[in-house]
């Protein structure tokens, strides 16, 4: 399982551990990007949507 990172005592991640994460989510993305099919067409709109809602609360 992958590293839960670095957390504050808050719970928060710390800048760097965002950074690397947005990194990775933007690496993803891209590869799902260049994949044929609409399941992969539908996977990459839920994720856009997901981080909108998300990015509102």
């Amino acid at each position: 399982m992958a590293d839960a990172g670095h957390r504050s005592p808050t719970g928060r991640l710390g800048d760097p551990d965002v950074e690397a994460r947005l990194a990775r989510i933007d690496e993803l993305l891209a590869g799902l990007d260049c994949a044929p099919g609409p399941t992969v067409r539908l996977a990459v709109e839920a994720v856009r949507l997901l981080t909108e809602v998300y990015g509102e609360a």
